[in-house]
């Protein structure tokens, strides 16, 4: 229902980082995700030139524990068709 855009520092962990900016939207009922992806983007662009025009204040850290993603396995992007 909702996604967005973080500006954050890199650590060796994904996406495990203190973040300095963050800001959450709504995905539209009938948004596909390459909409998404574009908007994400520009959203992205103005939060990270705001970012750094306030200049980069002391980061947060990330509340709870980091959700933990598998590699997505070349097998399962295969289409399988009926």
């Amino acid at each position: 229902e909702t996604t967005g855009v973080d500006i954050m520092v890199v650590e060796e962990g994904l996406d495990t980082g203190p973040i300095y900016a963050r800001h959450e939207t709504d995905i539209g009922d009938h948004e596909t995700a390459s909409e998404l992806a574009n908007r994400l983007a520009g959203i992205g662009v103005v939060l990270l030139l705001d970012a750094l025009k306030a200049g980069l204040k002391d980061p947060v850290p990330q509340a709870g524990e980091p959700p933990y993603a598998e590699k997505i396995d070349p097998a399962e992007l295969r289409l399988g068709w009926p």
